[in-house]
């Protein structure tokens, strides 16, 4: 019997154009089959936090838990959320190959029509004729006609839930909404698909993959740096009443890297991304090479890959599959 999912986190309604916190880290598809919850703060929700609390402690240590929890109570208040802005300019390389008996390729409209019809996937039919409208590209890990894994990446503005955009320089693609179904877990598929699909991008004249994480979100931020990802900012989102205050830290501006409040927007054009069927032309990008002074930096002070000027190659992309 098929398990009835929903996106994380949890929103008022169902939009085909919004994208979830963690999609990065590929587990963005929850079983909604769980028991309810205790009822706040009586004993047994005192006894869970506690529980929560020392777990969270014992993975991630005293600081990033307290943090966490601290984002939980406030949220309990106002809605209150920081959006850690990420990059990937080079893939750590153990992530570049299939594991034996799988393959990797930016799917067809027909496989993802395909794939539409299974409840598994959380890809409903609006959703992928939505996605391929815009001329958004999805990057699958099969095993033989079966795919495990996948990710959607866009060049354009994308709706985060029904009243903000996330905006970014179109140097970069912007990946979202991945999922790796219930089998296949564990194999890091999300890392493999984002590592190779990297290459493709940088291919075409893209500086690499832009997205965002939670920022008390410890297990994705955990797994998107260890692929390779660097933090270049922040977005603060406070919501009292209806009414957004936003703050997107200096990092983000070197991207174009903004989240903005707006109810409606008109229709974007489409503008086919996916390699092999009809990627927009190539475009020499060197003239916007990053001032170094601008890029974040490591922990050790220094960029994990050096920001070179793009370089278009001739040799043709990978047809979908």
């Amino acid at each position: 019997m098929a398990r009835t999912l929903r996106l994380a986190p949890a929103l008022t309604r169902r939009n085909p154009y919004t994208m979830t916190m963690v999609a990065v880290a590929g587990r963005d598809a929850v079983s909604t089959d769980r028991a309810p919850g205790p009822p706040r703060f009586s004993r047994r929700w005192c006894a869970r936090v506690v529980t929560d609390f020392r777990r969270e402690r014992a993975r991630f240590g005293l600081r990033s838990t307290l943090r966490e929890f601290a984002f939980r109570a406030i949220h309990h208040v106002v809605s209150f959320r920081v959006l850690r802005g990420i990059y990937l300019a080079a893939a750590d390389a153990r992530f570049t190959e299939c594991p034996p008996g799988f393959t990797g390729g930016f799917l067809s409209r027909e496989t993802l029509q395909r794939v539409s019809l299974d409840r598994r996937y959380d890809l409903p039919p609006e959703f992928v004729d939505d996605a391929l409208g815009r001329g958004d590209a999805c990057y699958g890990i099969l095993d033989g006609e079966h795919v495990a894994s996948y990710g959607w990446y866009t060049q354009a503005p994308t709706r985060i839930n029904d009243e903000l955009w996330l905006h970014f320089d179109r140097a970069y693609v912007y990946r979202y909404k991945g999922l790796t179904l219930e089998p296949y877990r564990g194999r890091r598929f999300h890392a493999i698909s984002m590592a190779r699909t990297l290459d493709a991008w940088r291919a075409r004249g893209y500086r690499g993959i832009l997205a965002y994480v939670e920022a008390n979100n410890l297990s994705s931020l955990k797994s998107v740096y260890r692929l390779g990802y660097v933090t270049f900012g922040r977005v603060f989102i406070l919501r009292i009443l209806r009414r957004y205050f936003i703050f997107n830290s200096p990092g983000c501006k070197a991207f174009g890297f903004r989240v903005g409040a707006e109810r409606r927007r008109t229709r974007l054009p489409a503008r086919t991304l996916m390699p092999g069927s009809g990627l927009e032309p190539e475009r020499d990008l060197s003239q916007r090479v990053l001032s170094p002074q601008r890029l974040p930096v490591s922990p050790a002070g220094r960029l994990p890959h050096p920001l070179s000027p793009s370089v278009v190659r001739s040799a043709p992309p990978p047809a979908a599959l």
